[in-house]
């Protein structure tokens, strides 16, 4: 092997390559190699040599070496190209393809190839496509509307076309009440495929929030006779006609609905809000509470869900679901005052203490939720306690003279006095007429 030349050895390995010779090829190439370590010919056969044996990870750096020696050779282009695409490195062969076309060295070859990059891009676009719309999906069925809206605003740029996508992010937007944006991606999916179902959907639901409902009704029609089974459009559908005062019609297309589909949360809901309109007051609550048990998150039954628990006395069952409520939105405004008023009507002091232990796990510097968990601790004649509590409380709101008092109450009853008079001359410095 030593006495020949590099040439000669090339000859030599090229014609082991060819009579099916593998070893051979490869002791021919290696030596090359080994003399010199850039040689593009005997870098690009032995990439060639390792994708025949299925080590085509491998070749992928000979290729390389190869193309970084010699740049106008086509077919090391062609086989560096292939090779990536083989391997569904899709991106980087088509930047190395887009590089090939810039130096000119394109054959009829490279236009099949072309073809077969193309079909795989736009199947590998198709298939990321599909998979964020399925997450996107999940996370609007789960009520995160903003990280449903961020992971699809994040990837419109490359999905642009995409009418599902479009129409995605502006039902997102919609539920998130902003309807500028929902238009605006409503307009652009419209312009792509204006026949399409989730694009009249979401038309007929920006109708209604902007209380066009008779335009609502005409364009939902019209919609549902393009897509009769469509399950989304039922519900929809239903909504206009409930909202054009057309109840028992729209309680037609939500029993099919729900007929259809035993878990569609907004079908229960709106069956629920009709029920209860028409005073049917019990199947109303049977609604509402599936509904909330398959989406908790809807939050315009909460109140009325809760309101129906109260009317029925079932306290501790409005206790349990406000606290889930809380968890998910701590900041709702009437959602404490209602706890309050079912553990005072539930009369059960360990529930009160219990429901309001589990909202501070949430908000644990929630004042007003400190002052009822210290007040029900005193009922249970906890004392100490509701004193350790009351003192948390000041340390958030140092100024409030009636928590003075209360700890006053409570040190009182520890037999602390001097430390209850204490508490109580703070109360009157901040409120003297107290």
């Amino acid at each position: 092997m030593t006495e020949l030349t590099i040439d000669q050895a090339l000859r030599l390995g090229i014609q082991a390559h060819k009579a099916g010779q593998l070893s051979e090829a490869d002791r021919f190439y290696t030596a090359i190699l080994k003399a010199q370590p850039k040689h593009p010919d005997a870098n690009h056969n032995m990439g060639v040599l390792a994708v025949t044996v299925g080590k085509a990870q491998e070749a992928l750096s000979f290729f390389r070496r190869a193309l970084e020696n010699n740049r106008t050779t086509t077919q090391f282009w062609l086989s560096y190209i292939d090779t990536l695409i083989k391997l569904d490195e899709i991106i980087e062969a088509k930047e190395i393809f887009d590089e090939a076309k810039e130096k000119g060295v394109l054959d009829n070859n490279f236009i099949n190839l072309e073809k077969e990059l193309l079909l795989k891009l736009h199947s590998n676009s198709s298939k990321e496509a599909k998979s964020l719309i399925k997450n996107a999906i999940d996370l609007r069925e789960s009520g995160k509307f903003d990280a449903a809206i961020k992971l699809l605003a994040d990837s419109i740029a490359k999905f642009d076309k995409n009418p599902d996508l479009l129409a995605l992010l502006s039902h997102c937007y919609i539920l998130n009440n902003n309807l500028e944006k929902a238009s605006f991606y409503l307009e652009k999916a419209k312009n792509i495929e204006g026949d399409h179902a989730a694009v009249g959907w979401n038309q007929v639901r920006l109708l209604i929030k902007n209380r066009n409902v008779a335009e609502a009704l005409k364009v939902g029609k019209s919609t549902n006779k393009k897509f009769p089974n469509d399950l989304e459009g039922m519900v929809v559908l239903a909504s206009c006609l409930r909202a054009n005062g057309d109840l028992e019609e729209s309680l037609l297309l939500l029993n099919n609905a729900i007929r259809i589909e035993n878990s569609y949360a907004e079908a229960f809901m709106l069956r629920g809000l009709i029920k209860f309109a028409q005073q049917d007051k019990s199947d109303a609550l049977q609604d509402l509470e599936r509904c909330f048990k398959i989406k908790p998150h809807l939050k315009q039954i909460w109140e009325l869900l809760i309101g129906l628990k109260i009317e029925t006395g079932q306290y501790h069952v409005a206790v349990s679901l406000l606290t889930q409520m809380l968890e998910i939105d701590i900041a709702h405004p009437n959602l404490l005052p209602l706890l309050e008023t079912c553990n005072k009507r539930a009369n059960n002091v360990n529930l009160a203490i219990q429901s309001y232990r589990e909202v501070l796990e949430i908000k644990p510097d929630d004042t007003s939720v400190l002052i009822n968990l210290a007040i029900s601790l005193n009922q249970k004649s906890n004392f100490k306690e509701a004193v350790a509590t009351y003192e948390k409380i000041l340390t958030i709101k140092p100024n409030e003279p009636e928590v003075f008092n209360h700890m006053g109450n409570s040190l009182f009853n520890l037999g602390k006095i001097e430390a209850a008079i204490e508490a109580y001359q703070k109360a009157l410095e901040l409120k003297p007429h107290y």
